[in-house]
């Protein structure tokens, strides 16, 4: 376990002549999807009474996280006195964003014991926004590791927050089932509480991924949240017209206190701190797995949606329009759901070879979307989870298997397999190749998380493995002998070889498997291929993890 002293911050000790010169990309992003999110929400309805701007407090507290965005660019301007380091700077921008976090609660809690008041969409937006002000940056966390007090105390934050969440799902319930608006039918009470249990699902399943470490999962819950955003944004420019107004209520009939929520996720699931802190894959494993689980969430939520279209038909017999449309809208959605579980089925039983079949199964479910908002529309009305459903699901999915660098490659070098070709894609032991950890003492130690539900089958991995023996990454043949070890080595290697760019694969590749305590020098070598650093981060060690980390710095 680390400490605080192990935040490595900038430092600042001269004034730099470029403050944004060395800073990441995904900084730069980060300050300005906040500045983005902060910005919009003061245009749009803060309550059923008014917009953001019409509250002094708002406006100055949404101003007080605007202005903290500076304070890194600030810092390493040298405006700043020498003693105040990066890690200080980061505490003084998460003080400076709490306002808004203890200004939304305030708001949360008038909303539950005052009927009629409500949260506006403004508040899931600002704090959202909020959230990617207020964290760490990554140009000042550069080093930290994954078992450090920042990252265990961002991760205690999540699981606040995501509490927070449930309870408020839990009062919307109590107070639909106890306090119900006068005439409302028993099958709209049905309805929004099968829909706020689907959302109780989603908050546990979202905020425990992260708080259990899963990678995979974290970046679902990004997805998730980016998708929740983007559908609040169509919301506010149809003026309300999936929402109602762009206002929700824990004591109204409805489930916008699910968006509030959900919105925050794209805040959370990218701070750097939780990052570092997530049990380690390999890249080809995150976005692969990630894809597999969005199969998942859109069946599931189609799922939801075809329950909540047949309580609406069954209280809606007597009107053919929209029991006909409602029909239509169902058998839309269970071939939806089966074009999910086949797609599902086939990327990770052959991922390779699935590509083009996966992507079109994406498509049929996109059409599909389409049909059913379509029909949704001219039977009732458009609901934030239908966009969802129909448009961010399908088209995340496509992105996530044509965008990454990492899987671009794969299907470069696995998507055509040579005609004829008959190399078989399992490894003859653990110990032939770097696909998976050797059966010693040197693996991982017992129960380390693999998020094995969550993750692409082992086959990504013997596959990158029986490419790497189509080139000079090949691994020597299993019966050839080391060489002879000569005075002062261990198993005839050294760390200068294993730390050298010009050492050949093959020798990396018996370095690995022979010589355990020079495994960090491996991941540390600018040299060393994709495949042995994929194996070598499945390894719970903190000196390779350190070196992988420094790599991606």
């Amino acid at each position: 376990m680390t400490t605080d002293a192990d935040f490595h911050p900038t430092s600042s000790g001269s004034a730099a002549a470029n403050p944004f010169a060395g800073i990441p990309p995904s900084d730069f992003i980060r300050d300005i999807g906040a500045l983005t999110l902060l910005l919009t929400s003061l245009a749009l309805p803060w309550d059923h009474r008014s917009v953001a701007t019409a509250h002094i407090a708002v406006i100055l507290i949404t101003l007080l996280s605007i202005v903290s965005l500076s304070l890194t660019y600030l810092h390493r301007a040298g405006v700043f006195p020498p003693d105040v380091d990066g890690r200080k700077v980061s505490w003084v921008r998460l003080a400076a964003n709490v306002p808004y976090f203890v200004l939304v609660i305030a708001y949360l809690v008038i909303d539950a014991v005052q009927s009629g008041r409500g949260v506006g969409f403004a508040v899931a937006l600002g704090l959202a926004g909020a959230l990617l002000a207020a964290q760490p940056r990554e140009v000042e966390t550069a080093g930290l590791e994954r078992g450090s007090t920042l990252s265990a105390l961002w991760i205690r934050f999540t699981a606040g927050y995501g509490i927070i969440a449930i309870i408020a799902g839990v009062l919307g319930i109590v107070f639909l089932l106890t306090q119900p608006p006068v005439g409302l039918p028993w099958v709209v009470i049905a309805m929004v509480v099968i829909g706020w249990l689907f959302i109780l699902v989603a908050f546990a399943l979202a905020f425990g991924a992260i708080v259990r470490r899963s990678e995979v999962g974290r970046v679902v819950a990004f997805i998730v949240g980016l998708i929740v955003v983007i559908v609040v944004y169509v919301d506010v420019f149809s003026h309300g017209a999936l929402s109602g107004g762009s206002v929700a209520s824990i004591r109204e009939v409805g489930y916008g206190y699910g968006t509030v929520f959900l919105a925050g996720l794209v805040g959370l699931a990218v701070v750097p701190p939780v990052r570092v802190a997530m049990n380690p894959v390999s890249r080809l494993q995150r976005w692969f797995g990630t894809v597999s689980t969005l199969f998942v969430v859109a069946a599931s939520i189609g799922g939801v949606v075809i329950l909540l279209t047949v309580l609406g038909v069954t209280s809606a017999l007597s009107d053919s329009d929209y029991t006909g449309f409602g029909i239509g809208s169902i058998v839309t959605l269970v071939v939806y759901i089966l074009a999910a579980i086949i797609a599902r089925t086939t990327l990770r039983t052959d991922p390779a070879g699935s590509r083009s079949y996966v992507l079109s199964l994406a498509g049929v479910m996109l059409v599909l979307g389409i049909i059913h908002i379509v029909l949704a529309s001219l039977g009732a009305q458009i609901t934030l989870i239908d966009v969802v459903v129909a448009f961010g699901l399908p088209l995340a999915i496509v992105v996530l298997l044509v965008i990454p660098v990492d899987v671009r490659k794969y299907y470069a070098t696995h998507g055509r397999p040579a005609a004829g070709s008959t190399a078989s894609t399992e490894p003859t032991a653990s110990a032939d190749r770097p696909d998976q950890p050797a059966e010693d003492a040197d693996r991982p130690a017992e129960g380390t998380p693999t998020d094995e539900t969550l993750v692409l089958t082992r086959q990504l991995a013997v596959d990158a493995a029986a490419d790497a023996t189509a080139d000079s990454a090949s691994p020597a043949p299993a019966d050839s002998a080391p060489p002879p070890a000569p005075e002062g080595t261990v198993s005839g290697f050294t760390a200068a070889q294993a730390l050298d760019p010009a050492t050949d694969s093959q020798t990396l590749y018996r370095i690995a498997l022979s010589e355990p305590s020079l495994r960090p020098q491996l991941a540390a070598n600018p040299s060393t291929y994709p495949q042995l650093l994929e194996w070598l981060a499945q390894f719970d060690d903190p000196e390779i993890q350190k070196a992988l980390a420094a790599r991606n710095a």
